[in-house]
Order: C-alpha cells, then structure tokens, then sequence
C-alpha cells in the first residue's frame, strides 16, 4: 500500500495490531513508516483503553508477541510488567505459533489493502510499474513529494496520510461490528465479545498515560498549546495560569482530539482540540475564562490598595503633594543651569583662617607718658650711658631683628 506522508516522500506504512484470542476482534492498532517501540505501546495502549469506536478493550491476561525487535523493546516489556501480564514472545519463523495473527494480517490484505490504489502487491508490467495510475519505484515516490508540495491534483497522488488512518479506523470498526466470521458461528467478533461471560478487566485512563508516545516540548500560548497543527486548550482553564511555561506533549497516534500535558515528568491536565470541543466543554472553558478574569482583576485591585496603604504610611499629611507632569525643555534647561550655578559655588575655594593661631590685626601703640620723659632728659639716666642713639619704641615694635616675628616660628604646643 503507498501513501504519501505530509512532506515527505511517498512510503508503505507499518501497521501494528493486537487481536483478541477468543473473539478475533481488533483491540488496538497503530500505524507507522517504519515499526518501532512506541507504535507498540501505542497500539497496546488503544486495546486496553475504553473508547466509542467498540466494546472491545481490557486488561489482558497474556500477550503474544511476534520476535520483532519492535515487541522485545524494553520498553513493551517494562509495560506488561507494570499491568501484571504475562508477557510470552514466540520464537523466530514460527508462524503455526500465532495462526490467529497472520490470519487476521492476510483478511486486512486481502479485504482492505488490494481494494484500494497503490496496492503494491498488485500487477506488475514487464519493467516492474504498478499497472494502474501510481508507481512504487523510488524516483516516483520522491516525485510525488514534490508534486504534493507543488500542489498537484490529489486524484494523481497516493493516498494522504491522514485519510488512510481515517479510511483505516472506518474499516476496523466495520469488521469488528459487521463482518460475519465463519470461525464464531456466524457472529460478529463485537457478538462474540458480548456473550463472553469472561470479566473484563478495566484500567484507568491515568494509568495508560505512560503507553503514550512523547510528542516533545511547547510552550503555553494565551490560545493554548500548538501541536500538530492544532490548537488544545483544557476545559478547566489551567492553561491561561501557567501562560508561557514549557510543557511536555504525550499523545495517542491517529487520535487528534486530545493530547496529555507533562511539567517536570508529572502529570498536569488533558487538552482538546479547539475546534472539536462539545458543547459541555465550551461551556466550561468559557466559564473558566470568566472566573479567571475575575480572580486576576480582585487580585489587582487588592494590590493597588496594599500600595496605596503602603504610599501613606511613608508620606506625611502635610506635605504638599505635587501633580507629576512631563518636563519641557525649556524647564529641563533652566534646571540644568541651577544645577551648574550651584555646583561652582560649591566648589570655589575657602579663604584661610588664622583665628586659631591667635594672630591678630595690629592695634595702635599709645604716645610715652610724662614721666617716662622727664627719666630719659635727666643727667645720669641709664639710657645715656650707652654711646649709641637711643631706640624708639615703636621701631621694636614695627621692625624687630630677623625681619618678623619670632611667634611665627614657634610650630611646636
């Protein structure tokens, strides 16, 4: 079967599958490019989860592998243990071991695959082309990858992705409640599985979860969490409190309606496709917006009177309160030329003081008394014994030897 993948070259897919011994109904499928580990838990997870497509689904008591290294994975092996199953894989090239299985492959090739184009186990001419409008050869598969990205007619190309795993569910759903086996009498495999008085064990959704394939990290938009070229929101409004965080995506292949959301490894809410919301869960995230909104503005306002009380506090009443206003550049220069004024008087030089050292202006000297006269006329007075002229007082006063004052030299207290 050739199908052509969104941006890439045209390929076979891989489909997985877990059958129901009893009732040969499909429990769980997955499809793929190429098989891998988590094609299979995906595919297990599906057959054990309890969904609208059928009543087919439980917890089962032991799992047949085929020897693929997609089902001896640790990872298959880690999930049958932690659900308590017994997990047995068949030896290599043993197919009478799972009869049941390749049965049920050959009706999926026989009654699906060659009815539709691109079959590729169909007629072939004699240099190898599918006989029909598609080729399988690999200069082919790649031109239509470019066709497809050129926008070419789809009626020229194989199949899209997304309708084969739509054309794909349609199909299992009709042979598990349509299809009559001659192997169970006539019933249908949905009959047979209602008239199994066999219990059912059921799991819940939380503990499938980890069976889902890790669809890397996003970031939480206002609108909700972009993946796979859609929009998930959750019902409950938790998205619009965690707005641009990193989150981990865990999703179910082929089931677009809803994807699991991670933070740190744990697990926090389920989001749906916007578009695919019921009406109950528009209800709901509506609702939650509007209980947001009003959380968020209670919060705001409580904030601006705890900054008030706080503003109040620091001020006193009688200071006087100024308008704050835009500056103009005529005041802006105006304060830039008072600032500058009064940086310059700060910064001119103070005059010496000398207040500490106990110099003085000098003060006038009074005029000689009498009697200091009459001593220095008498005959015999000390002051004419000296054959030098006599000193004026106010030449020791106004010039003494050395040129200054002796005061002045003294620097020691």
């Amino acid at each position: 079967m050739l199908v052509l993948p969104p941006r890439r070259k045209a390929c076979k897919p891989w489909v997985t599958t877990f059958i129901d011994d009893a009732t040969r109904a499909i429990a769980g499928w997955a499809i793929a490019d190429t098989p891998h580990e988590g094609t299979v838990l995906a595919a297990l997870a599906r057959a054990i989860m309890h969904d609208a497509s059928g009543p087919v689904h439980g917890l089962p008591g032991r799992i047949r592998l085929d020897r693929g290294l997609e089902f001896a994975a640790k990872g298959v092996q880690s999930a049958a243990a932690t659900f308590v199953v017994d997990l047995h894989v068949l030896p290599a090239f043993a197919s009478n071991l799972k009869g049941k299985v390749e049965r049920s492959n050959l009706t999926i090739d026989q009654m699906y695959s060659s009815t539709l184009p691109g079959y590729t186990k169909g007629r072939r001419d004699l240099s190898g082309r599918l006989s029909g409008p598609l080729d399988d050869r690999s200069t082919a598969r790649a031109a239509y990858e470019e066709a497809a990205a050129a926008g070419a007619d789809p009626g020229e190309l194989p199949m899209s992705w997304k309708t084969f795993v739509e054309h794909f569910s349609d199909w299992v759903r009709w042979y598990n409640t349509e299809h009559l086996h001659s192997r169970l009498q006539g019933l249908t495999p949905t009959e047979a599985w209602n008239a199994d008085p066999t219990a059912v064990r059921d799991v819940s959704p939380e503990d499938v979860r980890h069976l889902f394939r890790y669809g890397g990290t996003r970031i939480v938009n206002n609108d909700g969490i972009h993946f796979d070229n859609g929009v998930f929101t959750c019902p409950e409004g938790l998205l619009r409190e965690i707005g641009g965080v990193t989150v981990e995506v865990r999703f179910m292949p082929h089931e677009d309606r809803y994807i699991d959301v991670y933070r740190h490894g744990s697990f926090l809410t389920r989001c749906y496709l916007v578009d695919k919301l019921t009406e109950q869960q528009r209800d709901d995230y509506y609702r939650s917006v509007r209980e947001s909104d009003r959380k968020a503005a209670a919060v705001k306002r409580s904030v601006t009177a705890r900054t008030r009380r706080r503003l109040a506090v620091m001020s006193r009443p009688d200071d006087p309160v100024e308008e704050a206003r835009r500056i103009q550049p005529a005041d802006m220069a105006a304060t830039q030329r008072q600032n500058s004024a009064a940086s310059a008087q700060r910064s001119r030089p103070r005059e010496w003081s000398t207040s500490l050292l106990g110099i003085g202006p000098v003060s006038a000297v009074e005029e000689p008394s009498a009697e200091l006269d009459t001593l220095l006329s008498e005959p015999g007075s000390p002051a004419f014994a000296i054959d030098e002229p006599p000193v004026v007082l106010d030449d020791i006063l106004t010039d003494p030897p050395g040129g200054g004052y002796l005061a002045g030299e003294e620097d020691s207290w």
